[in-house]
């Protein structure tokens, strides 16, 4: 549910930043006003919804009574803002999953470049009447295919989803790429607007909570990722172990963070309801691995083995815990836990990093004349 990577924002149709003007200045004071109050006005009666501390409390939802994309009545401000030449606040880079990987030129429809064109090379107040002049319908597979290749143009992709939602209803996909494009570009205000049509229009998924925890954490929000897990069962969406694990992948997706993730752990530890399992932990010790951290690596591996035990499938925690042994100079401490591992019936994955790292572990001991000292002495592979 994720889009393109990009290197950096990108403005288009901007005209130079005219010279500032005095704050004390009647235009300036004049313009801050009607921002304010038209910011006031659209997020309490267009949005359904007030902010306490930074964070959306949900109120009821408009009800639609046009047919009409639920998400039409949605966007004010940040149209406001386009209209006004006013740039979103920096965007968040993060690389996208496989999924949402850029679509390759050749396989872009005549459709989709005809759009992306429009917005790319349109003003945000002829946008709708020049796709509207094009007699395209939108399909489902367009408005995906468009809002992939739209993340560097936040607020034209908005007043062409707006557009593509009077021709169907979008699609669980189409609603999700929307939410993580908000998300990315850091209009969380508009994200949660589309997070509550999606509950109205009954699309939504853990999907979409997930894509908020990755653009929160990549933002360093990590309050408001954490308040998003405790307030997704209000939206219908069950806080379980699937998605306290979204959670903390997120987390450890960020360097240095996984120190916050160890922290909701502990919260995971005292709910059964979403208690740890071996996902959670596998999740821990790769981002431990990042890390480089050993010391917290072996404390996390003891508690995956005294909670859930030894479980064979789980090979992405023991590639992850032998590795930062390895990467810690600790060849012998890992081989010492690969022994207790085989015990188990419990094993790295053939041919993976760890046996490849180990054996050039053991060849570069060798030829410092340090196996024959017997501080290495035997080869994990066999």
């Amino acid at each position: 549910m994720t889009g393109p990577v990009r290197s950096g924002p990108v403005r288009r149709d901007v005209k130079p930043e005219p010279e500032p003007v005095g704050t004390g200045s009647v235009q300036f004071r004049s313009s801050l006003l009607t921002f304010l109050v038209n910011r006031f006005f659209f997020r309490f009666f267009f949005t359904g919804s007030v902010r306490c501390s930074g964070f959306p409390v949900p109120m009821p939802t408009p009800s639609n009574n046009n047919n009409q994309c639920v998400v039409c009545s949605k966007f004010n401000m940040e149209e406001g803002m386009a209209e006004n030449q006013i740039s979103p606040p920096h965007p968040i880079h993060r690389p996208p999953p496989s999924s949402q990987l850029p679509l390759s030129p050749t396989s872009i429809s005549s459709s989709v470049k005809i759009i992306l064109d429009i917005l790319i090379r349109t003003t945000p107040q002829q946008i709708e009447p020049a796709l509207a002049s094009t007699g395209i319908i939108p399909t489902t597979e367009v408005v995906v295919e468009v809002l992939k290749l739209s993340y560097d143009y936040p607020f034209s992709a908005i007043k062409f989803f707006r557009w593509a939602g009077l021709a169907h209803k979008h699609s669980a996909h189409a609603w999700n790429l929307m939410v993580d494009l908000l998300g990315r570009n850091r209009l969380f205000e508009s994200m949660w607007d589309a997070i509550r049509s999606m509950r109205q229009e009954k699309t939504l998924s853990l999907a979409a909570f997930a894509s908020a925890f990755g653009n929160y954490c990549a933002s360093g929000s990590f309050d408001d990722a954490l308040m998003t897990f405790q307030v997704m069962d209000k939206y219908g969406i069950p806080n379980d172990v699937v998605a306290a694990n979204s959670l903390l992948s997120a987390m450890c997706g960020e360097n240095g963070c996984v120190l916050r993730a160890l922290d909701f752990l502990e919260t995971m530890k005292s709910k059964p309801e979403f208690g740890p399992d071996g996902d959670s932990f596998a999740i821990l010790l790769e981002g431990l691995e990042k890390e480089g951290d050993a010391a917290k690596a072996k404390t996390t591996f003891g508690e995956m083995v005294v909670r859930v035990g030894w479980m064979p499938a789980n090979v992405a925690a023991y590639d992850a815990f032998l590795m930062t042994l390895v990467r810690g100079e600790q060849v012998e401490e890992a081989l010492k836990f690969l022994i207790v591992m085989k015990k188990n019936s419990c094993l790295p994955g053939e041919g993976n990093k760890f046996y490849k790292s180990i054996s050039t572990s053991f060849a570069m001991a060798k030829g410092k004349g340090r196996q024959a000292k017997g501080k290495l002495c035997f080869h994990p592979l066999t």
